[in-house]
């Protein structure tokens, strides 16, 4: 019986989907990110990209231990019309990601971290990154999928500016101490 149970237990294991992610980096995608299959619903749609922000916390005695990372989902993200614009659009999105990711890092290196305000830097941190959807959506809505070229253009130099102006917030991983009162 113990063997057919490691046995079922490591098929299982086997099977089991691991998320093929890419990590925010300035060299940008490449079309062979995108590895999903093209759903065959979707025929109006050039191009998705799968995008969010892995984000945890954890407590060590008196420091308190932030990761903030963005990142792009290989494995649900598909492309059916593959030009150098529709990826530069794709691309953004990825960077909207890394920007609201910045401003997370920027909002945990202020915050006063203990342990009695934590919860209130936690909820800070949740709308920070709810608020990432409102800016994908206005980004498309904007630039209607890319379609717009001068919104486009002008979505591409703002967001750069910011990646720029915030560079000083691309550590992926924050201490901060705390005093335990």
């Amino acid at each position: 019986m113990s063997r057919l149970l490691v046995c079922v237990l490591l098929v299982y294991l086997s099977s089991a989907q691991v998320p093929d992610i890419r990590y925010w980096n300035r060299n940008g995608l490449q079309w062979s990110d995108f590895r999903c299959q093209v759903p065959a619903q979707a025929k109006d749609t050039l191009a998705v990209s799968y995008v969010g922000i892995d984000y945890r916390m954890h407590a060590v005695e008196d420091s308190f231990y932030y990761s903030v990372v963005p990142q792009f989902r290989r494995d649900l993200s598909w492309a059916r019309v593959k030009t150098v614009y529709n990826l530069q659009h794709e691309q953004l999105h990825f960077d909207l990601a890394e920007y609201m990711a910045r401003r997370i890092r920027k909002s945990l290196m202020a915050s006063q971290v203990n342990y009695h305000t934590y919860r209130q830097t936690e909820q800070e941190v949740k709308h920070l990154l709810d608020s990432l959807q409102y800016w994908q959506d206005r980004y498309d809505r904007e630039t209607q999928f890319g379609r717009q070229t001068e919104l486009q253009i002008y979505w591409n130099d703002s967001v750069h500016k910011i990646l720029e102006k915030e560079s000083a917030f691309t550590d992926t991983l924050i201490r901060k101490n705390s005093r335990l009162d």
